[in-house]
C-alpha cells in the first residue's frame, strides 16, 4: 500500500518534470528563431536592396545608339573648332592649310551623324550599345586641351583624337555589320584614319623645320 504511494507520487513528479523540460526546449527554440530572425547576412541583403535597381545598373553599363552619335557629334565641333584655332596660330601656310581641310571634314562628319538622328528609326536609335568595349569606353572620357598648349602640343592631341575616333567609329561599325549603317561608319573609319595619317606627317614635317 505505501509502496503504491510512493510510486504514484513519483509519476506526478515525472510528469512535471517533463513538462518543465519541454518547456525550457521551446523556450530555447523561440528563442533561437529570434535571433536568427534579426541575424543580418550582408550578400543577401545587397542582392534584395539591388534587385529593384538592376535595371538602372545594366543600363549604366550601355547606352543607346542615338546617345552615342550625340557624343561623337559633340566630339566633331570640338575637333572642328580645335582645328580652326590652331590654322590661325600656325605660321606655316602647308600646315595651315590642311589644318582648314580637317576643320571642314569633320564639319562634313557632324552633318552626317545629325543626319543619322533624323533619319533613323526609333527602334535603331535605342539600340543598346555596351559602354565597356575599348572603342566606346575611350571615347567617352573627355581630354580636354591645356590653354597653353604650342601647335606641336595640338597635334599630338589631335592624333590621339582621331585615334579614338577611328577605334569609336570601328565599334559602331561592327554593331550594325550588315546594315546601312555599316557603310557610313566604314567611311567615317577610313576617314579619321586618313586624319591622323596627314597629322602624322605634318608633325614629323613641323618638327623638321622647328629644329
Amino acid at each position: 500500500m505505501v509502496a503504491g504511494y510512493w510510486f504514484f507520487i513519483a509519476g506526478f513528479w515525472i510528469v512535471d518534470y517533463l513538462d518543465l523540460i519541454s518547456m525550457i526546449i521551446k523556450h530555447q527554440v523561440s528563442s533561437i528563431k529570434y535571433r536568427a530572425s534579426s541575424i543580418k547576412f550582408p550578400v543577401i541583403d545587397f542582392i534584395m536592396k539591388n534587385k529593384k535597381t538592376g535595371d538602372i545598373q545594366m543600363a549604366e553599363q550601355s547606352l543607346t545608339f542615338k546617345d552615342a552619335i550625340k557624343v561623337a557629334i559633340k566630339e566633331e565641333i570640338k575637333a572642328y573648332n580645335l582645328y580652326m584655332e590652331t590654322s590661325k596660330k600656325v605660321s606655316g601656310s602647308g600646315t595651315k592649310k590642311m589644318l582648314e581641310e580637317l576643320a571642314e571634314m569633320e564639319k562634313g562628319h557632324r552633318k552626317l551623324l545629325e543626319g543619322v538622328i533624323e533619319r533613323q528609326k526609333s527602334d535603331i536609335l535605342g539600340k543598346n550599345i555596351p559602354r565597356q568595349s575599348p572603342g566606346i569606353a575611350d571615347f567617352l572620357v573627355e581630354v580636354e586641351l591645356k590653354q597653353n598648349a604650342t601647335p606641336q602640343d595640338v597635334m599630338i592631341f589631335a592624333m590621339k583624337a582621331e585615334e579614338k575616333a577611328f577605334n569609336f567609329y570601328t565599334e559602331l561599325k561592327g554593331q550594325f555589320s550588315g546594315t546601312e549603317l555599316e557603310n557610313l561608319f566604314n567611311s567615317l573609319v577610313e576617314e579619321e584614319k586618313g586624319h591622323k595619317i596627314k597629322l602624322e606627317n605634318e608633325y614629323d614635317e613641323y618638327i623638321l623645320r622647328e629644329n
